[in-house]
């Protein structure tokens, strides 16, 4: 059942009695629409600017906590459990490719998503040297960098796809207008400028 709150408060149009009901759980989109739909059928009405469901009249406690446990039929999903709408998963790999005179490749390991966004964190990546000032290198999974003054500690960005492509790819990924590209295995070359 989904925790919430029920305050009895006065309305500041006409200083009549209310009931504002607080769920304080996050809902999905669908979950929330479920919800409201349920408690619209037994009195309630959403207020932004109460911030929950008013209700005229003190409402049933066993009303609500059916409509909020689930036997009226909701189908809930904790935020944490949504999927975003690229495909993109917490534990996926991103990197960024960029400089001047130089490749410069930074990796980031996505550590929560929502519907069409992803929280990135800056990772340590493995290098190989092939030639003087140049190689290939790896990301370095699960190590996140954690004492630089370059990177940030993790980076709220969008996703996105490119037309028909089924990889998908982030917006803005480390804060510096570069674009995260999926990263799907293998050796990335870099090299370096003196």
């Amino acid at each position: 059942m989904l925790n919430y709150t029920i305050t009895e408060e006065k309305d500041t149009r006409d200083n009549s009695d209310l009931w504002v009901m607080r769920i304080t759980d996050r809902l999905s989109t669908e979950a929330y629409q479920a919800t409201a739909t349920a408690l619209k059928k037994i009195g309630g009405c959403y207020s932004r600017f109460k911030k929950g469901f008013i209700f005229k009249s003190e409402p049933a406690t066993s009303d609500i906590e059916n409509i909020l446990s689930g036997n009226v039929n909701i189908e809930m999903t904790v935020k944490s459990e949504i999927e975003n709408v690229h495909g993109v998963k917490v534990g996926d790999i991103f990197y960024t490719s960029w400089g001047y005179e130089q490749t410069n490749i930074d990796f980031f390991e996505v550590v929560a998503v929502t519907a069409k966004m992803a929280t990135i964190k800056p990772i340590k990546q493995k290098r190989k040297e092939t030639h003087y000032m140049q190689g290939n290198c790896e990301p370095d999974k699960g190590n996140f960098i954690t004492d630089s003054s370059f990177y940030k500690k993790e980076y709220k960005t969008r996703t996105a796809s490119w037309g028909s492509s089924t990889e998908p790819y982030l917006k803005n990924a480390d804060g510096r207008d570069h674009m995260g590209h999926y990263y799907t295995g293998g050796s990335i070359g870099y090299s370096e400028y003196a």
